[in-house]
Protein backbone atom coordinates (compact mmCIF):
# COMPACT_ATOMS: atom_id res chain seq x y z
CA UNK A 1 0.00 0.00 0.00
CA UNK A 2 1.70 3.36 -0.75
CA UNK A 3 2.03 6.34 1.36
CA UNK A 4 2.88 9.90 0.24
CA UNK A 5 2.26 13.06 1.52
CA UNK A 6 -0.01 15.95 1.52
CA UNK A 7 -0.86 19.74 1.97
CA UNK A 8 -3.59 21.33 2.37
CA UNK A 9 -3.39 25.53 2.40
CA UNK A 10 -5.29 28.65 3.13
CA UNK A 11 -4.28 32.09 2.53
CA UNK A 12 -5.96 35.03 4.58
CA UNK A 13 -5.23 38.58 2.84
CA UNK A 14 -5.34 42.47 4.25
CA UNK A 15 -5.13 45.66 2.08
CA UNK A 16 -1.02 46.38 1.66
CA UNK A 17 -0.37 49.85 2.85
CA UNK A 18 2.82 49.77 0.32
CA UNK A 19 0.59 49.34 -2.64
CA UNK A 20 -2.25 52.04 -1.31
CA UNK A 21 0.60 54.47 -0.84
CA UNK A 22 2.13 53.68 -4.45
CA UNK A 23 -1.38 54.41 -6.21
CA UNK A 24 -2.88 56.82 -3.78
CA UNK A 25 -5.42 54.08 -2.66
CA UNK A 26 -7.14 54.01 1.25
CA UNK A 27 -7.79 50.69 2.66
CA UNK A 28 -11.72 50.93 2.54
CA UNK A 29 -11.04 51.40 -1.50
CA UNK A 30 -9.59 48.10 -1.24
CA UNK A 31 -12.34 45.97 0.07
CA UNK A 32 -12.86 43.87 -3.29
CA UNK A 33 -9.85 44.79 -4.60
CA UNK A 34 -7.27 41.59 -4.68
CA UNK A 35 -4.77 43.53 -6.43
CA UNK A 36 -4.54 45.78 -3.51
CA UNK A 37 -4.14 43.23 -1.02
CA UNK A 38 -0.86 41.64 0.78
CA UNK A 39 -0.65 38.07 2.33
CA UNK A 40 -1.90 39.01 6.18
CA UNK A 41 -1.51 34.85 6.96
CA UNK A 42 -0.89 31.76 6.16
CA UNK A 43 -1.25 28.17 7.10
CA UNK A 44 -1.03 24.39 5.92
CA UNK A 45 -1.43 21.10 6.92
CA UNK A 46 1.30 18.92 6.16
CA UNK A 47 0.19 14.79 6.51
CA UNK A 48 0.54 11.21 5.02
CA UNK A 49 -1.99 9.42 3.38
CA UNK A 50 -2.57 6.20 2.17
CA UNK A 51 -4.22 4.45 -0.63
CA UNK A 52 -7.33 3.21 2.06
CA UNK A 53 -7.82 6.62 3.47
CA UNK A 54 -5.76 5.88 6.32
CA UNK A 55 -4.07 9.57 7.72
CA UNK A 56 -1.40 10.58 9.88
CA UNK A 57 1.47 12.23 11.12
CA UNK A 58 -0.65 15.79 11.08
CA UNK A 59 1.64 19.21 11.43
CA UNK A 60 0.50 22.68 10.93
CA UNK A 61 2.46 25.22 10.33
CA UNK A 62 1.16 29.02 10.42
CA UNK A 63 2.81 32.80 9.62
CA UNK A 64 1.46 35.90 10.53
CA UNK A 65 2.88 38.52 7.97
CA UNK A 66 0.44 42.36 8.28
CA UNK A 67 0.60 41.63 12.44
CA UNK A 68 4.13 43.95 12.09
CA UNK A 69 4.12 47.64 12.65
CA UNK A 70 6.01 48.93 9.77
CA UNK A 71 6.24 48.12 6.00
CA UNK A 72 9.77 47.05 5.55
CA UNK A 73 9.15 44.52 8.35
CA UNK A 74 6.04 43.40 6.35
CA UNK A 75 7.51 42.98 3.57
CA UNK A 76 10.08 40.64 5.06
CA UNK A 77 7.93 38.59 6.94
CA UNK A 78 6.00 38.02 3.48
CA UNK A 79 8.84 37.03 1.52
CA UNK A 80 9.77 34.77 4.40
CA UNK A 81 6.30 33.38 3.97
CA UNK A 82 6.31 32.49 0.21
CA UNK A 83 10.04 31.46 0.53
CA UNK A 84 8.68 28.85 4.09
CA UNK A 85 5.79 27.40 1.52
CA UNK A 86 8.07 26.86 -1.66
CA UNK A 87 9.96 24.86 0.78
CA UNK A 88 6.97 23.03 1.81
CA UNK A 89 5.72 21.82 -1.47
CA UNK A 90 9.04 20.01 -1.69
CA UNK A 91 7.82 17.40 0.51
CA UNK A 92 4.82 16.98 -2.57
CA UNK A 93 7.44 16.10 -5.36
CA UNK A 94 6.97 12.62 -4.64
CA UNK A 95 3.85 12.87 -6.18
CA UNK A 96 1.84 14.39 -3.25
CA UNK A 97 -1.19 16.32 -3.64
CA UNK A 98 -2.03 20.14 -2.67
CA UNK A 99 -5.73 20.76 -1.56
CA UNK A 100 -7.36 23.78 -1.15
CA UNK A 101 -11.04 25.41 -1.08
CA UNK A 102 -10.63 28.27 -4.45
CA UNK A 103 -7.26 27.92 -4.44
CA UNK A 104 -6.84 27.18 -8.31
CA UNK A 105 -8.37 30.77 -8.93
CA UNK A 106 -7.69 32.42 -5.69
CA UNK A 107 -5.22 31.10 -3.03
CA UNK A 108 -2.42 29.94 -5.87
CA UNK A 109 -2.29 33.27 -8.44
CA UNK A 110 -3.05 35.44 -5.61
CA UNK A 111 0.61 33.62 -3.90
CA UNK A 112 1.74 33.88 -7.35
CA UNK A 113 0.91 37.92 -7.33
CA UNK A 114 2.58 38.30 -4.06
CA UNK A 115 5.97 36.78 -5.33
CA UNK A 116 5.89 39.03 -8.59
CA UNK A 117 5.38 41.72 -6.10
CA UNK A 118 8.77 41.13 -4.58
CA UNK A 119 10.69 40.78 -7.95
CA UNK A 120 10.57 36.90 -7.18
CA UNK A 121 10.52 35.66 -10.79
CA UNK A 122 12.25 32.34 -10.31
CA UNK A 123 10.79 29.07 -10.59
CA UNK A 124 7.96 27.95 -8.33
CA UNK A 125 6.41 24.75 -7.62
CA UNK A 126 3.09 26.91 -7.05
CA UNK A 127 3.10 26.34 -11.12
CA UNK A 128 3.08 22.83 -10.79
CA UNK A 129 -0.54 23.05 -9.44
CA UNK A 130 -2.38 25.79 -10.87
CA UNK A 131 -3.16 24.69 -14.01
CA UNK A 132 -6.68 23.17 -14.67
CA UNK A 133 -5.33 20.66 -15.93
CA UNK A 134 -3.32 19.97 -12.60
CA UNK A 135 -4.42 16.09 -11.07
CA UNK A 136 -2.15 17.04 -8.38
CA UNK A 137 -3.98 20.13 -6.91
CA UNK A 138 -7.55 19.12 -5.18
CA UNK A 139 -9.43 21.83 -5.09
CA UNK A 140 -12.22 21.24 -3.01
CA UNK A 141 -14.81 23.95 -4.14
CA UNK A 142 -14.48 22.59 -7.93
CA UNK A 143 -15.02 19.32 -6.61
CA UNK A 144 -18.15 19.62 -4.22
CA UNK A 145 -19.95 21.33 -7.28
CA UNK A 146 -19.15 18.68 -9.88
CA UNK A 147 -22.73 17.50 -9.92
CA UNK A 148 -23.95 20.92 -10.47
CA UNK A 149 -24.79 22.94 -7.58
CA UNK A 150 -23.83 26.39 -7.17
CA UNK A 151 -20.35 27.58 -5.41
CA UNK A 152 -20.47 27.78 -1.87
CA UNK A 153 -18.74 29.71 0.66
CA UNK A 154 -16.33 27.24 2.66
CA UNK A 155 -18.64 28.29 5.92
CA UNK A 156 -21.53 26.90 3.86
CA UNK A 157 -19.87 24.00 2.68
CA UNK A 158 -19.25 23.00 6.41
CA UNK A 159 -22.22 23.95 7.85
CA UNK A 160 -24.43 21.89 5.30
CA UNK A 161 -21.82 18.69 5.83
CA UNK A 162 -22.09 19.46 9.46
CA UNK A 163 -18.03 20.18 9.60
CA UNK A 164 -16.74 22.39 12.18
CA UNK A 165 -15.97 25.96 11.23
CA UNK A 166 -15.60 29.34 12.71
CA UNK A 167 -13.49 31.30 15.35
CA UNK A 168 -16.49 33.80 16.32
CA UNK A 169 -16.61 33.60 20.13
CA UNK A 170 -14.03 31.08 20.20
CA UNK A 171 -10.85 31.51 22.58
CA UNK A 172 -7.77 31.65 20.56
CA UNK A 173 -5.25 31.99 23.13
CA UNK A 174 -3.64 35.09 21.95
CA UNK A 175 -3.52 33.93 18.10
CA UNK A 176 -3.88 36.65 15.91
CA UNK A 177 -6.99 36.61 14.03
CA UNK A 178 -6.05 36.11 10.84
CA UNK A 179 -3.86 33.33 11.76
CA UNK A 180 -6.77 31.68 13.94
CA UNK A 181 -9.19 31.86 10.65
CA UNK A 182 -6.63 30.36 8.34
CA UNK A 183 -5.88 27.18 10.72
CA UNK A 184 -9.75 27.28 11.48
CA UNK A 185 -9.80 26.75 7.47
CA UNK A 186 -7.50 24.50 6.60
CA UNK A 187 -8.78 21.85 9.26
CA UNK A 188 -12.00 22.12 7.60
CA UNK A 189 -10.60 22.09 4.15
CA UNK A 190 -8.67 18.90 5.47
CA UNK A 191 -11.98 16.92 6.87
CA UNK A 192 -13.63 18.17 3.16
CA UNK A 193 -10.98 16.12 1.64
CA UNK A 194 -11.48 13.10 3.90
CA UNK A 195 -15.35 13.53 3.33
CA UNK A 196 -14.50 13.49 -0.28
CA UNK A 197 -12.43 10.33 0.00
CA UNK A 198 -15.15 8.69 1.90
CA UNK A 199 -18.44 9.64 -1.08
CA UNK A 200 -15.57 8.62 -3.58
CA UNK A 201 -14.70 5.14 -2.19
CA UNK A 202 -18.04 4.49 -0.79
CA UNK A 203 -16.20 3.97 2.44
CA UNK A 204 -17.71 6.29 5.31
CA UNK A 205 -15.50 4.78 7.95
CA UNK A 206 -12.17 6.20 6.52
CA UNK A 207 -14.14 9.69 7.09
CA UNK A 208 -14.73 8.80 10.71
CA UNK A 209 -11.46 7.67 11.35
CA UNK A 210 -9.37 10.85 9.77
CA UNK A 211 -11.53 13.05 12.06
CA UNK A 212 -10.60 10.57 14.94
CA UNK A 213 -7.03 11.22 13.77
CA UNK A 214 -7.49 14.94 13.89
CA UNK A 215 -9.54 15.13 16.94
CA UNK A 216 -6.69 13.74 18.99
CA UNK A 217 -4.15 16.29 17.31
CA UNK A 218 -5.98 18.59 18.28
CA UNK A 219 -6.95 18.15 22.06
CA UNK A 220 -2.98 18.04 22.07
CA UNK A 221 -2.61 21.52 20.54
CA UNK A 222 -5.48 22.87 22.84
CA UNK A 223 -2.91 24.88 25.27
CA UNK A 224 -1.35 26.80 22.43
CA UNK A 225 -4.17 27.07 20.36
CA UNK A 226 -7.66 26.33 22.15
CA UNK A 227 -9.62 27.36 18.40
CA UNK A 228 -8.67 24.15 17.35
CA UNK A 229 -10.54 21.85 19.86
CA UNK A 230 -14.13 22.76 18.59
CA UNK A 231 -13.00 19.82 15.91
CA UNK A 232 -12.78 17.26 18.94
CA UNK A 233 -15.58 18.87 21.45
CA UNK A 234 -18.26 19.94 18.76
CA UNK A 235 -21.21 17.18 18.19
CA UNK A 236 -20.46 16.52 14.80
CA UNK A 237 -17.16 15.92 15.62
CA UNK A 238 -18.16 13.21 18.80
CA UNK A 239 -20.63 11.40 16.29
CA UNK A 240 -17.51 10.72 14.33
CA UNK A 241 -15.08 9.59 17.15
CA UNK A 242 -18.03 7.27 18.32
CA UNK A 243 -18.70 6.01 14.19
CA UNK A 244 -14.52 5.29 14.55
CA UNK A 245 -14.65 3.42 17.71
CA UNK A 246 -13.40 5.82 19.76
CA UNK A 247 -14.00 7.66 23.19
CA UNK A 248 -13.57 11.27 22.46
CA UNK A 249 -10.69 12.16 23.68
CA UNK A 250 -11.67 15.42 25.31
Amino acid sequence: MSRHRSLVVDIETAPDRATLAQCGRRPRDAASRIWLHGLAAISWLAFTEQDDGTVGALALTSIAVACANDVDSVAMRERDALARLESALTALDDGGRLISFNGRRHDLPFLKLRRHHHHLFDATRLDRFLGADSDRHCDLLEILTRDGLRWPSLDEACAALRIPHGVENVECGGCAPAVARSQVDVLATFLLDRFRFASDAHAPLAFARAWSVLAAWCVGQGRRWPHLVQFATLPAARAALLAAGRASPG
